[in-house]
């Protein structure tokens, strides 16, 4: 009979051990394939485009800040174009924007890229239907043109191929739609409409704050690699800061990515590892348990093995039998896992669809050769270690010796300081992925648990976008900001209406600054606050009142004094006690000039402003006439006598009556918008859950099993014990005690480890925590208390079973 066949039949007849030690090595492969599809899938997996291989994105980088830029201006790509060598084509783009367009009297806003002309063929691709766009559609002035989706030209255009040429309002502006992409192209995340980039944001000069920059987009050469096109434009970079220091003095190098990184920053990448290493830990979890029941099984498998030792089987034979057992189960164990991987995959797909921020449409984590080879290694590595060191031990039985003392000896004392070793291991990593895992979800609930200030739930908030043709200059934007709240102020729904820059009222932005009198030279670091621009009102449609000083009002004009308003925190961290009205402060954006001196002109009441992300920000904030610092996406905010959610329509039709081809997105409750912030949290927090969950499962059914284990071999023991006159009770104490033993030292070397990895990842953890420090007591408390429950149930159901051994059968049977 092959060995085979014989495990085979082994396995079937040993059920109990065989269904469980699948399902424990289910749980740990199918969670190592799912993180490595999904690495695959974000970091790996070219997309599908020709020679996918040569696209790469372009960036600047600041090496004074030591960070990326995230792309570049439009001056220094124009002059990139106009000089490199290096690339077949590189194209700018700016994605995740806005584009309004109006078919049929009906206003919508669409994710919108703005290109390059020679964006499409940078990628490889050409439309499906009509055509792409041409050096003459990319000019300031020209017609406006768009590009728009598969999605977009059946859902808004019924798939008639007479949509090209066909005219809408786009933007404001009369414009043709010249070609439809093909079905699931979505390039770069999920946009639907595509138009050219210098026919909507006209040349500016590098020192204009509102001069166009973007993503940049490049085709390698066949024969040049990353590291020769760094160079060439790295020189080019070095010539610009020196032409131009106000603006590309620190910009003096490049960085090139693949295309498959493009989209998935530094801290991304480092969480997707650290979550492979949490599932890894899993996986190294239950194969100590398979390792643990091997043990078991060997022991009970004792007198057989020793039988077929004393008929001349070799150590080789029993090792390879044994070795064939434990490769037979990690094979059902990862077919069962690789199912379960899909599966778990495309939930994980399907809810990051939902995020802020989704993956781009290209990205997909069905699992290719990649993923099967590496499911394939680990299946042989988990096999291997579940199986390897059983089989070793098993195979150096003496016959004679295990014959005669009936599977007890040294062997099995050897075996029993092994397992509980293991059952030590397991506890360590499981504590450890606890702690990692409770401080996520002691972040989320921090986060839950923000006090923004106000009443979320009583404003609602939507956000437009004006757009350049229709509002050229500050003075066309200040005098839009003038209209809509003349509207909504006329509005019988509305009590108070305002508008701000925050971007679903939980995140402004965040800029450095200087304070008059201050000493700033180049080496020393500027304070930060965050920034938000907003129109008189603004605090009054919050339901705060000043705390000092007075509000903006309609002259605060762009042309007017310069003037703020500071919060709270900001007063008391720069100025004390001392009265910060008439102080004057400037914001100081790095790689720019500083702008203009701000008067301290009022202190508003605090509140949140830093997003619920951002749990080290220290609370200063400024907040700018709208009118001076003009914007041109902007939150409408406004609050009625009714509940907020039933203004959603006035505001709509309010809106409607002021521009009917201005589009109102994102319109709900604040309280609602903040929510739909953490989501990408909240999914991290429930994956962190999930992984602590199943290692403490895990860990829960080792010492389970171990203690099981530990009664069966000494129950002639007990029974010596209770013949000799020990009660219920010291039995039930001796072996809680030694199951407490193993939880001690596991927790002990858990938590050190623990300790030592949040020391280690504190900066980079600190971008996913909030309100959490390293030393928080409910972390390490809830992480003890709960191993210690899951430790004490394991225990218990083993030592119960002890206590009703009946001593004269224990004698009997020895």
């Amino acid at each position: 009979m092959s060995v085979l066949c014989l495990a085979r039949r082994f396995l079937c007849k040993d059920r109990a051990f065989s269904a469980l030690a699948i399902f424990v090595l289910t749980l740990g492969i199918g969670g190592v394939a799912t993180m490595i599809s999904v690495i695959n899938g974000l970091l790996l997996r070219l997309p599908d485009f020709p020679a996918a291989e040569q696209l790469v994105s372009v960036s600047l980088f600041d090496t004074v800040r030591n960070r990326s830029t995230g792309g570049a201006a439009a001056a220094d790509y124009l002059d990139w174009q106009a000089h490199q060598r290096s690339f077949q084509e590189l194209a700018l783009f700016g994605a995740r924007l806005s584009i309004n367009i109006t078919h049929d009297d009906v206003p919508r806003r669409y994710g919108g890229v703005y290109v390059t002309h020679n964006f499409f063929r940078t990628l490889g691709v050409q439309p499906m239907l009509g055509r792409d766009f041409t050096p003459a559609d990319d000019q300031p002035g020209a017609a406006k043109v768009i590009i728009i989706s598969h999605r977009a030209w059946l859902d808004e255009f019924g798939g008639q191929p007479s949509v090209v040429g066909e005219h809408v309002q786009v933007n404001g502006r009369v414009g043709t739609i010249i070609g439809v992409m093909p079905p699931d192209f979505g390039f770069p995340y999920r946009e639907q409409v595509w138009t050219p980039l210098f026919a909507e944001f006209a040349g500016r000069a590098r020192t204009d704050p509102q001069a166009f920059g973007g993503n940049v987009l490049g085709r390698l050469q066949p024969d040049v690699s990353l590291n020769q096109a760094s160079a060439e434009l790295g020189t080019f970079a070095r010539r610009l800061a020196v032409e131009f220091p106000q603006t590309n003095r620190a910009l003096t190098a490049v960085e090139l990515l693949p295309l498959t990184q493009t989209f998935l920053g530094p801290q991304m990448r480092q969480l997707l590892l650290i979550m492979l290493g949490a599932v890894v830990v899993v996986l190294l979890i239950a194969c100590v348990n398979v390792m643990n029941m091997q043990f078991a099984r060997a022991t009970r498998r004792a007198r057989d093995l020793a039988v077929c030792s004393a008929l001349g089987a070799g150590r080789w034979q029993l090792m390879r039998q044994m070795l064939v057992e434990s490769l037979t189960l990690t094979t059902c164990g990862a077919v069962a896992g690789t199912l379960l991987a899909v599966w778990t995959t495309g939930l994980m797909l399907q809810h990051s669809r939902s995020l802020p921020v989704p993956p781009p449409a290209w990205v997909s984590f069905t699992p290719d050769w990649r993923v099967l080879a590496a499911i394939i290694g680990v299946t042989v590595v988990a096999a291997l270690a579940s199986g390897l060191v059983p089989a070793w031990l098993a195979s150096r039985i003496s016959p004679l010796t295990l014959l005669r003392e009936g599977g007890r000896g040294s062997t099995n004392r050897r075996t029993h300081r092994i397992v509980r070793g293991l059952v030590v291991v397991q506890i360590a990593l499981t504590t450890a992925l606890l702690v990692v895992s409770t401080f996520m979800i002691r972040s989320m609930v921090n986060q839950q648990r923000i006090n923004w200030g106000y009443d979320t739930s009583s404003v609602l908030a939507a956000r437009v976008t004006l757009f350049q043709a229709d509002y050229p200059t500050p003075e066309a934007l200040a005098r839009h900001y003038d209209r809509i709240l003349d509207t909504l102020r006329g509005d019988p729904h509305f009590t108070h209406a305002a508008l701000s820059t925050r971007f679903r009222m939980a995140i402004s932005n965040r800029a450095p600054f200087e304070l008059e009198g201050g000493d700033y030279s180049d080496s020393r670091p500027r304070p930060t606050a965050a920034v938000e621009n907003v129109t008189d009102g603004y605090f009054d449609a919050l339901g705060l009142k000043l705390a000092a000083g007075r509000d903006f009002a309609r002259t605060d004009t762009f042309d007017a004094p310069r003037v703020i308003i500071v919060n709270t925190q900001f007063a008391r961290r720069h100025f004390g006690t001392d009265n910060p009205l008439g102080r004057r402060v400037r914001l100081a954006p790095p790689n720019a000039p500083p702008g203009p001196w701000l008067t301290i002109v009022g202190v508003a009441p605090d509140t949140h402003m830093e997003g619920p992300t951002d749990g080290v920000a220290d609370g200063c904030g400024i907040f700018q006439p709208l009118s001076q610092a003009p914007a041109r996406w902007i939150t409408l905010v406004v609050r009625g006598r009714a509940p907020a959610l039933t203004l959603a329509e006035p505001l709509r039709q309010a809106m409607a009556r002021l521009d009917r081809n201005q589009p109102v997105y994102q319109i709900n409750t604040v309280d609602r918008l903040i929510d739909g912030t953490y989501t990408q949290n909240r999914q991290l927090a429930s994956l962190f859950s999930i992984f602590g969950g199943v290692a403490m499962l895990l860990a829960a059914v080792g010492l389970y099993g171990v203690m099981s284990f530990a009664v069966s071999q000494r129950t002639n023991e007990y029974g010596i014990r209770m013949a000799l006159g020990a009660d219920a009770g010291t039995i039930l104490r001796m072996i809680l005690r030694e199951g407490a033993v193993q939880l001690g030292y596991g927790l002990l070397f858990g938590l050190a480890l623990a300790l030592a990895l949040m020391s280690l990842g504190t900066s980079f953890l600190q971008s996913f925590l909030f309100g959490v420090s390293r030393a928080d007591p409910f972390v390490w408390g809830t992480t003890i208390a709960l191993l210690s429950v899951a430790a004490f149930v394991a225990c218990l159901a083993p030592a119960l079973r002890a206590t009703r051994v009946d001593p004269v059968d224990a004698l009997r049977a020895d």
